[in-house]
């Protein structure tokens, strides 16, 4: 409803759209989105499937060596993704959670940076760890 979209499968059609405008240059803001899939090299993946995560997703394949190198192919992943966001999102894949039978990670992170309109009051403002549900 927010997108507007009538159909559950508008949303493919109209993301290409949506990116263009979330990463669009010359706003008052940076909204950024980082899209990619990390495939194992010795892995054939359907290139309809390849294609359509680039066209619709901007979301390209980079093949890596996950049987042999999983602990490389996480820091890999890791590194482009805090690239992505200004060095935000540090980690994001914790150690252990890539190995040797992992096929296929997707990734989706965005960045954003702007100024709010009302300012948060920095005597009511605290560095709390940040906790995702597993």
């Amino acid at each position: 409803q927010v997108l507007s979209l009538k159909k559950a499968e508008d949303a493919h059609n109209e993301y290409p759209s949506l990116l263009s405008e979330i990463n669009a240059q010359n706003t008052q803001y940076i909204l950024r989105t980082a899209n990619r899939l990390y495939g194992e090299k010795t892995f054939e993946f359907l290139s309809s499937f390849i294609e359509s995560s680039q066209k619709i997703y901007q979301a390209g394949l980079e093949q890596t060596d996950f049987i042999n190198a999983p602990e490389d192919s996480r820091k890999q992943i890791n590194g482009w993704v805090e690239e992505r966001t200004e060095g935000k999102i540090q980690n994001l894949l914790v150690e252990g959670i890539i190995n040797s039978l992992t096929r296929l990670v997707l990734v989706n992170a965005i960045y954003f940076k702007s100024k709010w309109e009302n300012h948060f009051d920095k005597e009511r403002t605290t560095e709390r760890p940040f906790k995702i549900n597993k």
